[in-house]
């Protein structure tokens, strides 16, 4: 059965694992203090060995083996370290026993452990077949070990266990498989696999469910009993599918998440999907997610999958990690999930789209060179997603925004609520994931982008006939003035015949005063109904400047306008 064997006692008790699935323990008689055997609840912080020679710290949850002084055996889980059979064992005392699945499964997992009867136990044994396991393991000892019983099994049972019972109708079979199986084949395959008919009538059957069968306790379980030994082969596929058209809600969620996930495959980019869960320590010492507002798991099965996610941030910087320890340095990712969250005694679930690009941003090619990845190429693409969303970047709000997570924040909002974030991500954050490189991220709030969507509405305009008129200003400004600003107050100071602002060429060095950066700017201007003329658009070029010079200070890097 591919176990090492140990010695004669405890391979028995292997065997019979293995054979019956019902776990035994063997305890040498001779070091049970007082030939007394306790079963009770372990003391808080009560010291325990086990076989593994580790010396743990217990929970008053934690059900224990005894004799009249010590522990012998975390109950269904491990044994210990002194009461164990050993080449000098002369007497045995054999414990067979049914233990509750959910006691063993916390006790497993508080202490890391995850042995062959604790995963039996966890899953349900049969409580009836405990006294013959001891009575097979006896038969073996005497017959393999040359043993002799010492005493009759002493049964202590102050709670029996009552077998599963449920009504099941013939019409609920009928309905699930679509076919009618003959109500005698039925009631026979239930008998042969253990099922107790105690009462029946042409409607339905009165079960009792067989002890062994743990993963039996409804209807539908039943069910599959019955279908797997008729045989799934002799339900024919039917001819013809019955289906009703109903519309769908508008916005349709699953068909924009796959137009918006094509449009990033398109671009480049790859989608990853990462697990709901997560670790806790990421969030030990952070000041943007707090640790109070964690959802933990109550039966972790890791300290690396401990507690729900709060961010797609972390998880998306484990897997750039990943990568570019594996040689992947270029990525462009996506992923769309879910958040979760405890505020106020309530949960909390948010939906959220997020973009991940380091390293280079296109692939290597003979014709061009390759672009490193930086926040305008991904400003451009969380853009072209916006606009495919049915948004219009006109109508959103941008402004700068100090995350302690990003540098140059971005936040696009719609109706004071935000959109949509973009930005570098912090040093601080960067290198606590062990990532040299600069990372650029940005995400969407999914549930604000669909309450946006569901307020747009599709507007037809017909193709201008006239042409634009761009204008370009060089200028000078603090190096700490942001070209979204400008954009900004350019936009409100002309919203009519204002099509686009765009930045073409930064500059900082020498030539300039400290602290000062140079921006070349273009604005296109265009009147749908008449062709615009150069002394309307000075006129406007002369506004936009002064609002600029005003507010934030910017001048012209030389000449007049």
């Amino acid at each position: 059965i591919g176990l090492n064997p140990i010695n004669n006692v405890v391979d028995v008790t292997n065997y019979v694992l293995h054979d019956l699935g019902q776990p035994l323990h063997a305890f040498d008689y001779d070091k049970i203090q007082g030939q007394k055997v306790v079963v009770r609840l372990a003391k808080e912080k009560e010291g325990f060995v086990t076989l593994d020679e580790r010396a743990r710290e217990l929970n008053d949850q934690d059900l224990m083996i005894c004799d009249a002084e010590k522990g012998m055996c975390l109950a269904g889980v491990f044994g210990g370290m002194k009461s164990g059979v050993t080449k000098d064992t002369k007497r045995i005392f054999l414990e067979s026993a049914y233990f509750d699945p959910v006691f063993v499964r916390k006790t497993a997992k508080r202490h890391g452990l995850n042995t062959d009867a604790s995963y039996r136990f966890e899953r349900g044994v049969d409580p009836y077949g405990v006294v013959s396991a001891l009575n097979f393991a006896t038969g073996l000892l005497c017959l393999e070990a040359n043993a002799g019983k010492a005493s009759e099994v002493y049964d202590f049972y102050p709670k029996k266990i009552e077998r599963t019972e449920l009504d099941f109708n013939y019409s609920y079979l009928d309905q699930l498989l679509g076919i009618q199986i003959p109500r005698k084949t039925i009631k026979d395959i239930l008998k042969w696999l253990g099922f107790e008919i105690s009462m029946e009538n042409e409607k339905q059957l009165h079960l009792k469910i067989p002890t062994n069968r743990v993963d039996v306790t409804r209807k539908a379980d039943v069910a599959e009993e019955i279908l797997r030994i008729y045989g799934y082969n002799q339900v024919d596929i039917p001819e013809k599918l019955s289906s009703n058209l109903n519309t769908s809600p508008k916005p349709n969620t699953e068909q924009l998440l796959n137009q918006l996930s094509d449009l990033l495959v398109a671009r480049g980019y790859t989608e990853m999907m990462s697990n709901s869960l997560s670790k806790s320590s990421h969030y030990e010492n952070d000041q943007v997610w707090k640790k109070e507002e964690l959802i933990p798991m109550l039966n972790p099965l890791s300290s690396d999958l401990d507690i729900l996610r709060q961010n797609l941030l972390f998880q998306g910087l484990e897997t750039i990690r990943f990568n570019q320890n594996h040689k992947q340095g270029s990525l462009k990712l996506f992923e769309y999930g879910n958040t979760y969250r405890k505020r106020a005694g309530q949960y909390v679930e948010q939906h959220y789209l997020d973009l991940f690009a380091a390293g280079a941003f296109d692939g290597e090619s003979w014709n061009s060179a390759s672009r490193q990845s930086d926040v305008f190429l991904l400003k451009n693409d969380l853009e072209v997603l916006l606009e495919k969303a049915g948004g219009h970047i006109d109508e959103l709000e941008m402004e700068s925004v100090d995350q302690k997570y990003l540098k140059s924040g971005l936040h696009y909002n719609y109706k004071h609520k935000w959109i949509a974030e973009l930005g570098i991500v912090s040093d601080d954050y960067r290198k606590a994931f062990g990532i040299e490189t600069e990372v650029f991220y940005a995400s969407i709030h999914w549930t604000h982008l669909l309450e946006m969507f569901s307020e747009l509405k599709l507007q037809v305009e017909d193709l201008p006939k006239q042409q634009k008129v761009r204008r370009d200003l060089a200028l000078l400004m603090d190096e700490k003035t942001s070209f979204n600003s400008i954009e900004q107050i350019a936009r409100s100071t002309e919203k009519r015949l204002l099509k686009k602002v765009g930045l073409f060429d930064v500059y900082e060095g020498k030539n300039l005063p400290a602290g000062k950066k140079s921006y070349a700017i273009s604005f296109e201007f265009l009147d749908p109904e008449k062709t615009l003329v150069d002394k309307q658009v000075d006129k406007v070029m002369k506004k936009i400047y002064t609002n600029l010079n005003t507010e934030l200070g910017v001048e012209l890097r030389s000449g007049e306008l």
